[in-house]
């Protein structure tokens, strides 16, 4: 690998594990404490908010990291795990947002 590449993956790195794991944490964290803002006191924007945030935690881990560390990794295992986090990340969304209008 030529020195470049690995710099230029490192940077990646270092910028994408901690905005996962910061994206995962919040999540988490909006789903088992209620937070005191009022718009997420609803237990039902905070499930669809805090989904969200987890999936997207993991989408970007994925995509940034293990798609870079592993690029040989088989695509058919690859492909439907992103899959299933980008379709939680918009259900998450879609589950807030209904929450949020009407409910």
């Amino acid at each position: 690998m030529p020195p470049r590449r690995m710099v230029t993956l490192g940077i990646v790195l270092l910028l994408a594990v901690p905005w996962s794991a910061a994206m995962t944490v919040l999540g988490l964290w909006i789903i088992f404490d209620t937070p005191r803002v009022r718009m997420l006191s609803d237990p039902g924007v905070s499930l669809g908010v805090g989904l969200a945030s987890v999936a997207c935690g993991q989408l970007v881990f994925m995509v940034c990291v293990c798609d870079r560390v592993f690029p040989r990794a088989a695509k058919r295992l690859v492909v439907p795990a992103e899959a299933i986090s980008g379709g939680l990340f918009a259900l998450g969304l879609l589950w807030s947002g209904v929450f949020a209008l009407f409910g």
